[in-house]
């Protein structure tokens, strides 16, 4: 009875769990194909798009608006002109409406205006005449009647002008214009000469881009909500089919997670430590400038270039930094995704990877240790900021290690998981393509996985949670874009560039090995190891085949992974050096199978030890062939940041060239030889062991790295560097903008000079100056740059203003003076002549000192022309002499030279600028109590030519006091995150924000890097400012670092008095494929 009531229990058993498996293979194919369908289906949905139009005249009245549009034109405008206003202007004429003020850089060649002169109406867009008419015509007489409106609009279909009821030759109505669709005007506002209340008739009115401004509709979101929670429900059935194999997983975490090692330790505390005083990446401004600003727009727009477009279909993690920044903007807080990564691809190297490879890597210290320190010196050049590197390299190793757990286990739940891992990896950025390669690696053993299983449940069931796990990152991509706004975001940033083709990948190699901050030490080491490693692996492994404690298929999957990523790398449409921190965790399990290769148990001879020692001190020449540089400000105070380390004029890359040639040698010896040579303690202990050369290797250059950055600190401190800057953030600081002092008026702290019975020039001339007049300065001499023709973008107000004063200044001169100092105020002396050279000599007057305190740090003078100082960048440079000779008390009352400083001079690369020489109060003694002025030209070459002004002694804010943090600043892309508190100029329904400074870097930074990525012609936000503001560079410093350039502070002024215009919003449902047209991004 009980063996027929168990068979009994059993056939119910079996009844059920084939009623289990028919309702999860059901549900798996069912929900995974929903999952799939919809995933597919979000781009294709509709989203609410908030629309923006801007309409003129405003209120009633004839006034200035701005209304800067981020993506520079509109879709569409039209204006309507009654003629009659025409007759309100003088004789004389002025502009009607145009779509940026007339004297605006270059403002003919990009906007559109109605202009009346003398003689002529004319409609002009873009330097082109749209239609020109007779003044006298438009006005009519008393036999000839004029016209009532003149009509502009200017579409995709071209830009056209009709004068209402004027007729040409033939008889037809008077129109002219051009089908050209890269007509549409820029616009900036909508200027007016006219004044008073708007008369009936006129008008503009512009439709402004906003397609990127949307929202997901309710059925869009349903569907995305839908497609999650069925892709979610497809991967639990796949779940329960995967335990129809009968074996029970004991644990889902192994027990050596629960381990803690010194590797441990040490990698972890590398990872803290850098975390705080270490280099950040090269592109973090520019990302902490898209988080800064998507809340506000209401999508992740690129913000400085492609004229606003936004990163999708890449960039879901810039989302999250944007999450971030609603709680600090502070570096330390803002690169915490980063940190996180570094430690979590360290956790599963230690804990799956290296153990998959084999008890041979897994028990062998060394190979630890070489894991973690490669790790660290990949990770720390590229993967401590804000660039994405950091999370696609933890993108790709979890899918490497979901990968090998669906292969351990035989199942696909793991799979599955691991196309949801790349999925997301993709999604962050082009780069993250390089997930893909371990899905490859391991697509032969999975694709014998997926038959057997298939035989068990079928294919759908197993196929659709795949393809939906695959798809569901389109939810995330497109949830507020569609795919007409993605593709045509994608057609500006390829039209435009950088989008270099699969071919050109040799340059990204190419740009490694230039001594530059982009070949730096520190950023070859990662790749370069990692290459050695690679092809030392593939010989050893092909040459061996079998190698005892070795998992053969695993370490052929981490190669063919490594070769999938450079193989995928070459189809990123970039080519920057950035990109190889990817290889910082397949880098490092690369590395420590090397060193288990490379050991005594696996290479017996000793000459084949040594030629991998050779080959490795090799890469450690090539590795200090270079500059110890770093990026903007991580290079503050670093040893050698712009030239090759050496120790007493010796360069390190000599010393391991040698090194190398001397065991190059000796392998050469052992090859002569037998295998029984080389075996010595010497020999045992630099290729086995602890000290074993990959680790040894690794470790020293991860010490360079540190011990760079703390001698920054220490070399800059109490100054500005990112280790200090970090720490002061924990109680408030504001990075550079605390330390960089900026003078609020030049004119203020001219110090007042003894009197005395001066010469021509006043007291700055003193008793008698030689060869030094007020005029003595070349016509377009401009502040802290050299003026070219044609204009490059983002330059200042000074290279197009008039060459000569109106009005002679205090002391005859009509040289333009720099800094927004008032020649009425401030004389000038200057030795250029195009006449008969002779030297020249000045020694001014004596000026009476104040006392030094904390906030009148410098005496400065502003001065021109090639003159002998001081800077960090290019150390000592010589030229003419300007130097300031103090004085102190004699005993007859009067006073007597008590020595002299040479100024710091920043500008060795533009050495005839205007700029400030500084002098150091804290280098005179404290009982100084009068300067002078000492210059000397003794050279009779005109290009020797110098320029002072009087010294003064200025009052001094930080940035942080004089600019705040609530003016909106136009931030270059370089600086964002060394200004966290500074208010970025926003964006919103296409209007941008109207910046009242601009904050860039260095000089060479400014000019090759931020003028040009920001070019309006790229669709960068200088094209606005350069067309609407006026920009004056300001006297600044940065504090106790008096001899750096740090970068520096513009002030814009606007060109006419103008409000922000009133938009009129509103609401429309968008298909997804719905455009209102393609961008206008050719000249």
């Amino acid at each position: 009875m009980s063996v027929m009531y168990s068979a009994h229990r059993v056939t119910i058993a079996n009844r059920t769990t084939s009623r289990n498996v028919r309702v999860a293979r059901r549900v798996a194919a069912i929900a995974g194909l929903i999952g799939f369908v919809l995933s597919v289906a979000t781009p294709l949905l509709p989203v609410v798009q908030t629309t923006a139009t801007l309409n003129w005249p405003q209120n009633g009245q004839l006034n200035n608006v701005t209304a800067p549009l981020i993506s520079l034109t509109p879709v569409d405008m039209t204006a309507a002109v009654p003629c009659a206003v025409v007759d309100a202007l003088p004789p004389s004429g002025g502009v009607v409406l145009g779509t940026a003020p007339k004297q605006g850089k270059d403002a003919n060649l990009n906007a559109l205006f109605v202009v009346v002169n003398s003689q002529r109406v004319d409609v002009t867009d873009r330097n082109v005449v749209i239609l020109s008419v007779p003044r006298n015509q438009v006005a009519g007489d008393a036999g000839t009647p004029g016209c009532s409106s003149i009509e502009v609009t200017s579409t995709h279909a071209g830009t056209f002008a009709t004068f209402v009821g004027l007729t040409d030759s033939a008889g037809n109505p008077l129109h002219g214009g051009f089908p050209d669709p890269n007509l549409r005007p820029q616009i900036v506002g909508v200027f007016t000469d006219l004044t008073g209340a708007a008369p009936f008739g006129l008008r503009l009115s512009a439709t402004i881009d906003t397609r990127f401004s949307s929202t997901p509709t309710t059925l869009k979101r349903f569907a995305m909500v839908l497609a999650i929670v069925t892709t979610s429900v497809a991967l639990v059935a796949l779940w329960r089919l995967d335990q129809l194999d009968g074996r029970r997983i004991r644990r889902l975490i192994p027990a050596r997670w629960s381990t803690f090692t010194l590797t441990d330790a040490a990698v972890i505390f590398g990872f803290l430590l850098w975390h705080v005083i270490g280099a950040n990446s090269s592109d973090d401004g520019y990302q902490m400038q898209m988080a800064r600003t998507a809340d506000h727009s209401g999508y992740m727009a690129n913000y400085f270039r492609w004229f606003g477009s936004p990163e999708d279909p890449f960039g879901w993690y810039y989302n999250l930094l944007a999450l971030m920044t609603h709680v600090s903007d502070a570096s330390i807080w803002i690169r915490l995704p980063d940190l996180i990564c570094g430690m979590a691809c360290w956790l599963l190297l230690s804990r799956e990877v290296l153990p998959r490879l084999g008890p041979a890597v897994a028990s062998f210290k060394p190979a630890l240790w070489a894991a973690g320190l490669v790790l660290l010196a990949a990770w720390m050049p590229f993967n401590n900021g804000l660039r994405p590197e950091g999370q696609i390299t933890l993108g790709a190793l979890i899918t490497y290690v979901l990968i090998e757990r669906a292969i351990i286990y035989g199942r696909m739940t793991p799979a599955a998981l691991a196309a949801l891992a790349a999925a997301f990896t993709i999604g962050i950025q082009p780069t993250g393509l390089i997930a893909v390669a371990a899905l490859l690696a391991g697509g032969r053993p999975m694709l014998r996985i997926l038959v057997r299983r298939h035989r068990v449940v079928g294919i759908c069931p197993l196929v659709a949670p795949l393809l939906a796990a695959g798809t569901v990152v389109l939810t995330v991509v497109f949830a507020e874009q569609t795919l007409a706004t993605v593709l045509e975001a994608t057609k500006v940033r390829t039209a435009i560039g950088p989008a270099q083709a699969w071919y050109t990948e040799n340059l990204r190699y190419y740009y490694l090995i230039l001594p530059t901050v982009d070949g730096s030490l520190s950023r070859r080491f990662g790749f370069l190891i990692t290459t050695l490693c690679l092809f030392t692996a593939v010989l050893i492994m092909l040459r061996r085949k079998r190698i005892p404690g070795l998992a053969r298929g695993p370490v052929w999957r981490l190669i063919g992974n490594i070769l999938g990523t450079i193989f995928f790398l070459t189809f990123a449409p970039t080519k920057w050096v950035h990109h190889f921190g990817l290889f910082a965790a397949v880098g490092s399990a690369i590395a420590a199978l090397t060193t288990v290769l490379v050991s005594h148990e696996v290479l017996r001879w000793s000459r084949n030890r040594m030629a991998f020692l050779a080959a490795l001190l090799f890469v450690m020449t090539l590795c200090f062939a270079t500059t110890n540089g770093w990026w903007y400000v991580s290079s503050y105070g670093v040893p050698f940041n712009n030239a090759m380390p050496r120790i007493d004029g010796i360069t390190f890359s000599t010393i391991f060239f040698i090194l190398f040639a001397i065991v190059a040698l000796y392998v050469a010896y052992l090859h002569l030889t037998t295998s029984e040579h080389g075996e010595g303690r010497l020999i045992r202990t630099w290729t086995t062991s602890f000290w074993a050369p990959i680790p040894l290797a690794a470790g020293l250059m991860t010490l360079v790295f540190i011990a760079s950055m703390v001698a920054g600190i220490v070399r800059q401190y109490p100054t500005y560097s990112n280790g200090w800057a970090n720490i002061r953030a924990f109680t408030g600081g504001c990075g550079l903008a605390d330390d960089v002092l900026v003078e609020p008026d030049s004119n203020a702290g001219y110090m007042t000079a003894l009197p005395s019975n001066y010469g021509p020039l006043g007291p700055l001339g003193g008793v008698n100056a030689i060869g030094f007049t007020p005029n003595g300065v070349p016509e377009h001499t401009v502040a802290e740059a050299i003026r070219v023709t044609p204009n490059q973008p983002g330059t200042d107000y000074d290279w197009d203003a008039p060459a000569k004063l109106k009005a002679p200044g205090i002391n005859g001169s009509v040289v333009p003076l720099p800094y927004g100092l008032n020649p009425n105020r401030v004389p000038l002396a200057g030795t250029y002549t195009t006449g008969a050279q002779q030297q020249s000599r000045l020694t001014s007057a004596w000026y009476q000192l104040p006392k030094p305190d904390d906030r009148h740090p410098l005496v400065v003078i502003t001065a021109a022309g090639k003159i002998t100082g001081n800077s960090v960048l290019h150390g000592h440079t010589y030229g003419q002499t300007v130097v300031l000779e103090y004085g102190e008390p004699s005993t007859d009352g009067g006073l007597v030279p008590a020595g002299r400083l040479v100024p710091d001079d920043l500008y060795g690369e533009q050495p005839k600028a205007w700029r400030n020489l500084r002098f150091a109060r804290s280098q005179m003694p404290v009982d100084a109590v009068a300067v002078r002025v000492v210059a000397e030209n003794l050279s009779l070459t005109p290009e020797d030519w110098i320029a002072v002004t009087p010294p003064r002694v200025p009052e001094l804010s930080s940035l942080q006091e004089y600019v705040g943090s609530s003016q909106p600043v136009l931030l270059d892309w370089e600086v964002g995150l060394a200004f966290p508190c500074q208010q970025p100029m926003l964006h919103a329904n296409g209007v941008t924000d109207i910046p009242k400074f601009r904050i860039t870097p260095d000089y060479s930074a400014k000019k090759i890097d931020t003028d040009t990525w920001e070019d309006g012609a790229n669709g960068g936000l200088l094209g606005i400012t350069d067309l609407l503001l006026r920009a004056h560079v300001m006297s600044t410093y940065l504090s106790r670092n008096w001899g750096r350039d740090w970068g520096s502070l513009r002030k814009f002024d606007p060109i006419v008095d103008t409000h922000p215009a009133q938009l009129g919003l509103d609401t429309a449902t968008r298909s997804g494929w719905w455009s209102p047209g393609k961008i206008r991004i050719k000249p």
